[in-house]
């Protein structure tokens, strides 16, 4: 979800900019973690992080309800898979509550929350980060969102350039061939 449909980066820029100037470099930055990439900030970074209202109050990510609407014009069936920030009690209420406005309450309601992406099954998992605890088990295709960030991925795994990336539909059935195997694809 952040990072791919919540535009996260976007919101920590907003909220702290002006006051911490360097953060205006955030999505190139070469390291997933913001704190990681401005330590300077940490303390500023991890109290807005905690906030109530952050998850809530998130954008919604460039071009992102035209990528999901077009997952499901394909004939797939998108569901949210989220890691919550354990720091943050309010993170998945407030998720779902982000989902909600943005999509509807079926797509909440249906969101995956949790810590284990890989216990979950699913044809792909669209995610910015480079690398997913437990992914090699997983049967679903990791396809990683472009970022700055995590373009130290291995040209092996298959990359979505954006939500306006024509190569949405081919990655999925890709994916797809991949999930049911030589004898069902």
């Amino acid at each position: 979800m952040d990072g791919v449909l919540a535009d996260f980066d976007r919101r920590v820029v907003d909220v702290l900019g002006e006051d911490c100037p360097e953060l205006v470099s955030a999505r190139e930055r070469s390291v997933f973690h913001l704190t990681e990439a401005f330590p300077v900030y940490e303390e500023r970074i991890r109290e807005l992080l905690h906030r109530e209202d952050f998850f809530g109050s998130l954008p919604l990510f460039e071009g992102a309800l035209e990528g999901w609407n077009r997952i499901k014009e394909t004939g797939f069936h998108p569901r949210v898979c989220s890691r919550p920030l354990s720091a943050n009690r309010w993170c998945e209420q407030a998720k779902r509550a982000w989902l909600t406005e943005y999509f509807d309450a079926e797509v909440a309601r249906e969101a995956i929350i949790d810590d284990d992406k890989a216990a979950y099954d699913g044809i792909a998992l669209i995610d910015d980060r480079a690398t997913i605890d437990g992914s090699a088990t997983a049967r679903w295709q990791h396809l990683v969102f472009d970022a700055p960030y995590n373009r130290h991925t291995p040209a092996a795994t298959p990359r979505l350039y954006g939500w306006r990336d024509e190569r949405l539909g081919a990655l999925l059935e890709e994916a797809r061939g991949r999930y049911l195997g030589p004898a069902e694809g």
